[in-house]
């Protein structure tokens, strides 16, 4: 799901999953969620941030874990070596 934001140049996304598996070996259940705001910064440098969360467990026999997991991702991208590729005739459609 993609917001777009007070500027054309950011957008915010958000994401959501859950998963329930009964396997012969384990059983899973999982949720995660995050949430993470993209902005061009110039025709060639792309930033992210964002948070996301994971609550996940297994029961495997008579033994369960817990696992909680949150993580900060963050990101700068460039589109110059895609650019040169383009050029140079590497990337071909």
């Amino acid at each position: 799901c993609r917001v777009a934001l007070v500027s054309r140049d950011q957008q915010l996304q958000f994401a959501i999953s859950a998963i329930k598996q009964d396997l012969q070996a384990y059983d899973q259940q999982a949720e995660t969620s995050g949430i993470t705001l993209t902005r061009k910064l110039s025709s060639l440098w792309t930033a992210s941030v964002g948070i996301s969360a994971e609550h996940e467990t297994i029961i495997q026999e008579t033994t369960t874990h817990v696992y909680t997991l949150f993580a900060l991702p963050l990101g700068v991208l460039t589109l110059v070596l895609f650019a040169t590729a383009l050029t140079s005739g590497e990337i071909r459609s």
